[in-house]
């Protein structure tokens, strides 16, 4: 996914430099444009985007991602605009000139995006998920953003993630207490679909049988990997020979015959052995890569600098992500996880203990913590390569239908996961792909605990004391995150960038 970067100043609006201008604004516009200067190259690794214009240069967007209903709103709008490109930066511009902050509402994608216009106006929004990466900091009357924090903390002392699902307004008499806006809530999205009799969308329909939830399931997944195909780039599927990427891989086989499927992993690891398996079974053009604990330490600086987490689980993952992406990687090229999956079927062994109203909320849980867990790793993993990851099962049709499905049918009568989904595909995919049992990706890979050992054999138990609790109060959990926690603070020492990291819960 492409980088963005940019300073807002919401009381000069400078679009292009003026010799006519005060010097104070001069002097303004050189140290802003030294400092935009420093953020972008931070981040180069990231194909950068430049601003979009609208007719008459009063409004401009910076715009990151995709939308896959770019098409829809073009041919809404082309009786009261005139589009230059085909980008879709382009098309959000011009609707949100049309409806406003209500665009938002409009969009079905990918996207993070900041419009600014002569009334020194700024709005940005962010994705209902988070998949695409989006950090903000307010100084005065300077408003920076980007989409990797490490473009931020050589510049300003205090930055946030910016809210999954939300937008921001500034400028306009806005109080800085109104500023920020929820617009979507999967909960309360599902809780409508829910209300509604079956309707003439495909998320819409009556969940009454298994029969229907299958059918549901393969025709809205297939939407969703065909959405996201692009023949005009290099392609390619991460396969683990786990149940979720083994079904992307296949449906997108079906569309991309000879696609290049990748699998990493210790020697002798599971996940090598059923990727193995699954690529002959689909005729993909099929690479792995087997690495070492040697080389695992090796890379654990760059894959930490570019994850820009400590969290113990999130890096963990990230290593064999890390080489996953480094195989694959090829300028502009996009590749396809299975991400998702666990949290919409209720994959993770612990939620079998929960109750079934405990199961639905703690489905909602995971989904909103995916932007700082799974999605956060896939995305920079990629990023550092110049890739792009995308993510079919979090289509928003799809995540809603799968939401609403009866907890009974995510789970077979013997209480195996993910049982409507397993059943879905399994005329796709060899019986050992549909049954193997969920396992998490540094688990399959063979990597799980190998770093933790190298932690437990170099770190003290006193230093580990001493140092348990970090400068912004977060507690480390183990030796483990201390050792992650050390080479984070090297790269990071800035306590916003402590506050910014999340964890994950699963």
């Amino acid at each position: 996914m492409g980088g963005i970067a940019q300073i807002y100043n919401l009381k000069n609006y400078m679009p292009r430099p003026s010799r006519n201008a005060p010097a104070e604004n001069r002097r303004y516009k050189k140290q802003t444009s030294g400092d935009l200067k420093r953020m972008l190259e931070n981040i180069r690794h990231r194909k950068s985007i430049k601003p979009i214009s609208n007719e008459n240069d009063s409004m401009r967007i910076l715009f990151s991602g995709w939308i896959h209903n770019a098409a829809n709103i073009r041919k809404m709008l082309r009786s009261k605009h005139r589009f230059l490109s085909d980008r879709d930066g382009e098309t959000v511009l011009h609707l949100y000139e049309e409806v406003g902050e209500e665009c938002v509402k409009n969009l079905e994608g990918a996207f993070a995006f900041a419009v600014y216009n002569t009334d020194q106006h700024l709005f940005i929004a962010r994705d209902h998920l988070g998949i695409a990466p989006l950090y903000i900091s307010e100084s005065g009357e300077d408003v920076y953003i980007a989409s990797e924090f490490k473009a931020l903390s050589e510049i300003v002392s205090d930055f946030q993630e910016f809210p999954i699902g939300s937008y921001y307004q500034a400028g306009c008499n806005i109080k800085p207490e109104e500023r920020f806006v929820r617009y979507h809530s999967f909960s309360e999205a599902v809780e409508a679909d829910s209300c509604k009799k079956s309707g003439s969308s495909t998320s819409d329909w009556e969940i009454e049988t298994f029969g229907t939830a299958k059918y549901g399931i393969q025709t809205l997944l297939k939407k969703a990997v065909d959405k996201r195909i692009d023949r005009h780039r290099p392609f390619g599927v991460y396969l683990s020979g786990g149940l979720d990427s083994s079904i992307i891989a296949a449906l997108t086989a079906q569309k991309w015959p000879g696609i290049d499927s990748f699998a990493v992993g210790i020697e002798g690891s599971e996940d090598l052995l059923h990727a193995r398996v699954c690529a002959d079974y689909l005729g993909t053009r099929h690479h792995e890569y087997v690495y070492s604990l040697k080389e695992m330490l090796e890379v654990l600086p760059t894959v930490i600098y570019h994850l820009e987490s400590f969290d113990a689980a999130l890096v963990r993952s990230s290593v064999p992500n890390y080489f996953l992406a480094r195989m694959a990687s090829e300028p502009h090229k996009i590749v396809f996880s299975g991400e998702g999956a666990d949290e919409l079927f209720c994959g993770y062994r612990y939620m079998k203990s929960l109750s079934k109203e405990q199961r639905e909320l703690e489905s909602y849980r995971l989904l909103n913590n995916l932007h700082c867990s799974g999605l956060q790793r896939g995305d920079r993993m990629a990023a550092a390569f110049g890739m792009e990851a995308r993510v079919p099962f979090l289509d928003l049709e799809f995540v809603k239908f799968a939401l609403r499905i009866p907890d009974s049918m995510k789970y077979s009568p013997s209480g195996q996961e993910k049982w409507v989904l397993r059943k879905a595909f399994s005329h796709l995919l060899p019986p050992e792909i549909i049954s193997r049992a969920k396992k998490k990706f540094s688990i399959g890979a063979g990597s799980f605990d190998l770093i933790s050992r190298v932690a437990e054999e170099n770190i003290t138990d006193e230093e580990f004391m001493r140092n348990m609790v970090t400068t912004s109060g977060h507690r480390l959990k183990s030796k483990e995150e201390f050792y992650y926690y050390k080479i984070f603070h090297e790269f990071y020492p800035q306590r916003a960038a402590e506050e910014t990291v999340g964890f994950s819960i699963s």
